[in-house]
């Protein structure tokens, strides 16, 4: 999977403030340009003016120095900057006096996934290599400043999960070439939660495969859930209906079954249908789902019902609302029991809008 640097360049564009920095501005601009203008540009060592480590503009001059090397094919030499990078964001050397742990910059995880950019099969080859790239996962892609890079929630909102997603993928099928299967399928299970599609390659199937039938289930629906909020509706539809149909407990059912009926509500299906959902939902739960889980179930069918429009029916939306109230003191989250049942007494101004029954 190959993507051109516009990606990156994009991403760059957040950083501008720091390449006026008065005492690398020069060498970070024309640094910068060079990398924009491909290997046709003129050469110049780009080690030149590298600011201190401690220094805010280190991690993009760094990574514009491993992007000048990479275009022009200079492999060992990239490698290396994209690893000093990687390792600068581990030990968190970005000179934070508050003492925080976030890892600097996030431009460590797209150093990473430039280092993943071989066939999984040669990288196992080489011993030191490969370990190095799986230890490196555990310590980088749980700093703060990776994460929020790539999360879909992410406040750049550059839709970057595409490196999580590939970051991943690399990794669990290195980990499988290098013999590690355990290893292997806990990678591969942090990687479903970060899919961008719901298709699997051949070896993705075999690991899917591999995990106990609990385990797949609580996986497709994780899978679902996000396909669902990227807004691919039609892949997520049939991961969910999978754990709807055939979930091993009432728990995995409710859950699959509440998302399939906001899946329909986003698809602005009749109301029918959505609360025909809800109704199959609420008949399928029992003593071991939890009880904040039955009151979203009850909450989200009061609303369906008491929302204006044809089949509009007030007094099951009542009906609904108080079953959320009765079963509040029955919560074993207290915190959730607590929301619940402020939600359906007094309620955000968001909810009183949109269900005012509740305030009655």
């Amino acid at each position: 999977m190959k993507w051109r640097f516009g990606v990156v360049g994009v991403f760059l564009l957040w950083f501008v403030p720091y390449l006026v920095y008065p005492a690398f501005s020069v060498d970070s601009l024309q640094l910068l340009m060079a990398v924009q203008e491909g290997p046709g540009a003129d050469f110049f060592d780009p080690t030149e003016g590298r600011p201190p480590r401690d220094s805010p503009q280190w991690p993009v001059h760094t990574f514009l120095i491993a992007e000048y090397f990479h275009q022009r094919e200079q492999w060992r030499r990239a490698q290396e900057e994209y690893r000093s990078l990687v390792d600068w964001s581990i030990r968190d050397e970005c000179g934070d006096k508050n003492g925080g742990k976030t890892g600097g910059s996030g431009l460590a995880g797209i150093a990473l996934w430039r280092l993943l950019q071989e066939e999984p099969e040669k990288i196992a080859q080489d011993e030191r290599r490969s370990k190095y790239l799986l230890k490196t996962e555990e310590d980088l892609l749980k700093k703060p400043a990776v994460k929020d890079l790539f999360s879909t929630k992410s406040r750049y909102r550059l839709n970057l999960g595409r490196f999580d997603d590939d970051i991943l993928r690399r990794l669990s099928a290195l980990a499988f070439h290098r013999g590690d299967h355990v290893r292997a399928l806990r990678l591969f299970k942090k990687h479903l939660k970060a899919r961008m599609t719901g298709e699997f390659s051949p070896l993705e199937e075999d690991l899917f495969n591999r995990l106990k039938a609990g385990e797949r289930q609580i996986a497709g629906l994780a899978l679902g859930k996000r396909l669902k909020r990227l807004g691919k509706r039609k892949a997520a539809l049939s991961w969910l209906e999978a754990v709807w149909q055939r979930g091993a407990t009432a728990t995995l059912r409710t859950k699959a079954g509440l998302e399939l009926a906001k899946l329909l509500r986003t698809e602005q299906r009749p109301r029918r249908g959505i609360t025909q959902m809800l109704d199959r939902v609420v008949q399928g739960m029992d003593d071991t789902v939890p009880v904040n889980l039955q009151q979203e179930v009850f909450f989200e069918r009061a609303i369906r019902h008491y929302n204006e429009g044809p089949g509009r029916d007030v007094p099951r939306a009542r009906e609904d609302v108080k079953t959320v109230r009765s079963k509040s003191s029955k919560s074993a989250d207290a915190a959730d029991a607590l929301f619940f049942s402020r939600a359906v007494t007094s309620g955000p101004a968001t909810c009183r809008r949109r269900c005012p029954i509740m305030m009655n």
